[in-house]
C-alpha cells in the first residue's frame, strides 16, 4: 500500500491515484484516515499558533527594551540641560556680582 513506500508521501498518495480512479480515492480516504488528518492539521496549527505567540512576545520584549533605552537616553538629556541651566544661572549670578563690585569701586572712587 501507500505506507509501504517511504519516498511516497502518504498524505499525496491518495490524491494522485484519487484521479485515475475514484473507487481507489473513495477507499483511501476512511473515517480513520480523515480524523488523523484532522489531528496532524490540529498539531500543526497548535505549533504554528505557538510559533506566532513566541515571536509576538519577542517583539513585545523589543519594543519594551527600546522603550527604557529611549527613556534613558531622554533622562540623560533632560539632566544636561538642567546642568547647563545651572551653570548659566551660575555665571549669571557671578557676573552680577562683578558688575555690582565695579560699580561699588567706581562710586568709592570718584
Amino acid at each position: 500500500g501507500p505506507m509501504a513506500t517511504p519516498s511516497r508521501s502518504p498524505a499525496r498518495s491518495p490524491t494522485r491515484r484519487a484521479a485515475q480512479s475514484p473507487a481507489a480515492g473513495r477507499r483511501e480516504a476512511s473515517p480513520q484516515q480523515l480524523a488523523e488528518r484532522v489531528k496532524e492539521l490540529e498539531v500543526a496549527e497548535k505549533e504554528a499558533k505557538k510559533l506566532q505567540t513566541k515571536e509576538l512576545k519577542q517583539r513585545q520584549r523589543e519594543l519594551a527594551d527600546a522603550k527604557k533605552k529611549l527613556a534613558k537616553e531622554l533622562q540623560a538629556a533632560t539632566r544636561l540641560i538642567q546642568k547647563g541651566e545651572r551653570e548659566a544661572k551660575s555665571l549669571t549670578t557671578k557676573a552680577d556680582q562683578v558688575d555690582k563690585q565695579e560699580e561699588q569701586t567706581k562710586a568709592k572712587a570718584a
